[in-house]
């Protein structure tokens, strides 16, 4: 779908349903803007609006699932306050899916399931649609479904919904409890292979192998309680070596793009240091990699519409974890306030309520092992994504 043909794809949708209301119809227009907040560029919005909106035509339940995000979005970004509509729309949206739930998997219903993921996301703890259970659900379903889900399929939506489901599960292996590993294991079965130096992926702004080091990263997370302080010491350390062999700064994309891709290399080894490694930030090791991160985002351009800014969350939030001078703190909260004015999620500001909470008890406190990583201070009603 090329750029003009973006601008018709609504209004050719609604041609098909005539009898949508006309709330249903301004939802659905306005999902075409919520696509600008999981958008990296123009190329991958068109991408969601070519996915996501034909199957909604076709299949009340995606239906549902597209104006109930729409909603959400709308909803958080101060354009509604109509709490009553918002939530008649999450739990038609559940509802749907559950109904789904007794047949065989199918595009639709995939589609339907991620797209509640992302409502999740945008609404943080505040929504009834929990990211992790849509992330898991969404597993199963592909696991159910043996026609081909890859990022290399041939048909193009299957194509897109992998990577959608990729992108949602690699971030997850690094947020506060990483998911089962059955959800990294479909993952991982998902990807396809490449022998050749990869370009980054302009659907995260990262290449395509770093997706492998978030993978191993919630492994050794998963495992944390269960190894000894040495045993979590050589891991950090293999990780480490790991991330040194496979960083790159590929040379064929653009500086904003080279940037990021190096932010969420860095913010990996953040967290190898402080999370799997023990080590406390007001080391040299976690201070180099913080000014190193913020200089990069610094770099990126944050703006309304499509643009890279919309995948700062996981960098920006583990400088933050970093992060003992002020000034470093004030960037991060400059970065991630700009972040929530311009794509409206909660998700971002839980994260930043999650990194107050940490600074505060450094400062009262010091550090220790306790504060070393910052899931400990996740309120129990809170589930943040890094997306």
């Amino acid at each position: 779908m090329h750029k003009q043909e973006l601008s018709s794809s609504v209004p050719r949708a609604m041609s098909l349903i005539p009898g949508l209301p006309t709330s249903s119809r301004r939802l659905l227009e306005y999902f075409t803007v919520a696509a600008d907040s999981f958008s990296c560029n123009n190329k991958i919005k068109e991408g969601f609006c070519a996915t996501f909106i034909p199957i909604a035509v076709q299949e009340p339940r995606c239906m549902a699932s597209v104006l109930s995000l729409a909603a959400v979005h709308r909803f958080h970004a101060g354009l509604s306050h109509d709490q009553a509509e918002l939530a008649m729309l999450q739990l038609h949206a559940v509802k749907q899916q559950r109904m789904g739930l007794l047949e065989s998997p199918s595009e639709a219903l995939i589609a339907s399931t991620l797209l509640l993921c992302y409502s999740g996301v945008i609404a943080g703890a505040e929504s009834g649609l929990p990211w992790r259970v849509h992330l898991e659900g969404a597993a199963y379903l592909l696991r159910q479904d043996p026609s081909g889900w890859t990022t290399h399929a041939p048909q193009p939506m299957k194509a897109f919904i992998s990577r959608c489901f990729i992108s949602l599960a690699a971030l997850a292996n690094v947020s506060g409890t990483p998911p089962s590993p059955t959800v990294s294991t479909q993952a991982l079965q998902m990807m396809e292979l490449i022998n050749t130096t990869p370009p980054i992926d302009e659907f995260t702004a990262y290449s395509p192998d770093f997706a492998y080091i978030l993978f191993d990263l919630g492994d050794l997370l998963r495992e944390k309680t269960d190894t000894s302080s040495q045993s979590r010491i050589i891991n950090a350390a293999w990780l480490e070596e790991r991330y040194i062999t496979t960083e790159r700064m590929t040379p064929d994309h653009s500086h904003e793009y080279r940037c990021v891709n190096e932010s969420y290399y860095q913010a990996a080894l953040l967290h190898v240091y402080q999370r799997i490694g023990g080590l406390r930030s007001s080391t040299k090791e976690i201070q180099d990699i913080v000014s190193r991160i913020l200089g990069l985002l610094h770099e990126v351009e944050l703006h309304r519409g499509p643009c890279l800014g919309v995948v700062l969350f996981f960098p920006a939030f583990s400088a933050g974890c970093g992060a003992v001078h002020a000034a470093d703190r004030e960037r991060v909260r400059s970065i991630l306030m700009s972040m929530v004015d311009m794509i409206s999620f909660v998700n971002i500001r839980q994260g930043m309520a999650i990194l107050e909470s940490l600074w505060s008890h450094r400062d009262r406190n010091g550090e220790s092992e306790m504060n070393c990583s910052w899931n400990q201070f996740i309120a129990k009603d809170v589930d943040i994504l890094l997306y």
